[in-house]
């Protein structure tokens, strides 16, 4: 390839002076773990599944249930936040990781020591994502995501790599999203996001753009659908839905739970006509989103296609993904991929996340 870019039609819009017009394109996707569904496409059965383990909720969307003495559902807590913020302010002002743990979990008595565990040394507290209270499905309390493939250091490796044009042997451009996935090695074609993203990203590459993630940076809860969700009394349920972190447009946690004065609560509540016993009823609802941005900052339809036999993986500017152990390996339990983002490789990614680290509660 020469001396290529690794990437030459993904930009770091801190850097790069945008020319030309200037495109937003959102991608959205379902919530509800598609792989999950091809496994059990039993109804209940994939709603149980999906709901039984954090680690099953792998398409940037996670939820924890309160449930009363008899298992009916009170209170649902969706989040679709990135675990990088909270493991730099743990770092940085563990306080205030505290004051927001607490303050987007009201009733628990969360205190500094249940989010921190000793590191491999024995030496230093680092932070635990995975402490007791951002860990269940069934407590009611979250923060912010925790499986190991729903972080902001994926999303954006998978933006930058799926912005690399693609050829078959005939020449001709690959638009199919299982023969990108295939030839750029960048996702489980078995998730609604993955592929659903890095087709949305190639599309825009394919146009001649320039592209990027529009910032800042992050996964979005886009929407959800209520016209088959039933109150007992006829109430519109969007009233019950509860945005707690974020704003318009880039929504990342919500609570969803009824009233103490109306008498009844979630689990009488009717999803399709069916008694809502899961969140994943409510997932099927949800949709997530990323949004990108599109430029003609530096001519990117100049840009050749590659085959699928070169790069973005094989050059030596971009180095392998970092492998489920490599990321484990970095800071306890779980890898604190924070810190391997410079190494990813992507222009941009540490400015990017420093932004968003950076920003102001909601």
């Amino acid at each position: 390839m020469g001396n290529a870019p690794a990437l030459p039609q993904f930009y770091d819009a801190t850097k790069v002076t945008e020319k030309g017009n200037v495109a937003i394109q959102p991608i959205t996707w379902i919530a509800f773990p598609k792989q999950v569904k091809l496994a059990f496409p039993n109804d209940r059965q994939r709603w149980q599944v999906a709901d039984s383990d954090r680690g099953r909720q792998d398409e940037y969307c996670e939820w924890s249930i309160k449930r009363d003495a008899n298992g009916k559902m009170l209170r649902i807590v969706f989040c679709n936040e990135g675990p990088e913020y909270f493991e730099y302010l743990a770092k940085k002002q563990p306080d205030t990781l505290l004051e927001v743990y607490r303050h987007h979990n009201p009733g628990f008595d969360i205190k500094l020591e249940d989010l921190f565990i000793m590191d491999q040394s024995g030496s230093e507290p680092v932070y635990n994502p995975h402490n007791k209270w951002n860990n269940s499905t069934t407590t009611g309390s979250i923060m912010h995501l925790i499986q190991e493939f729903n972080t902001l250091g994926d999303e954006v490796d998978l933006g930058g790599i799926a912005s690399v044009l693609r050829k078959d042997s005939g020449g001709n451009l690959v638009t199919d999203p299982n023969q990108l996935i295939k030839c750029s090695f960048y996702v489980n074609p078995d998730r609604n996001s993955d592929p659903t993203i890095g087709a949305g990203v190639n599309a825009l590459a394919r146009a001649g753009a320039m592209v990027t993630i529009e910032n800042p940076i992050g996964l979005y809860i886009d929407q959800i659908n209520w016209g088959l969700i039933e109150t007992p009394d006829d109430t519109d349920p969007s009233e019950f839905w509860k945005w707690t972190r974020g704003k318009k447009g880039t929504y990342m946690r919500a609570v969803f739970e009824v009233p103490a004065d109306k008498g009844y609560v979630l689990g009488d509540l009717t999803v399709k006509g069916i008694p809502l016993e899961f969140g994943g009823q409510l997932a099927d609802f949800i949709r997530i989103s990323l949004t990108g941005r599109a430029s003609d900052a530096q001519g990117g339809n100049q840009i050749q296609p590659r085959s699928c036999s070169e790069g973005p993986r094989h050059h030596p500017d971009v180095p392998p993904k970092p492998t489920d152990s490599q990321k484990a390996a970095s800071m306890g339990p779980r890898g604190n991929y924070y810190d391997i983002l410079h190494n990813i490789g992507v222009p941009g990614i540490s400015r990017h996340t420093l932004i968003r680290a950076s920003a102001p509660e909601s």
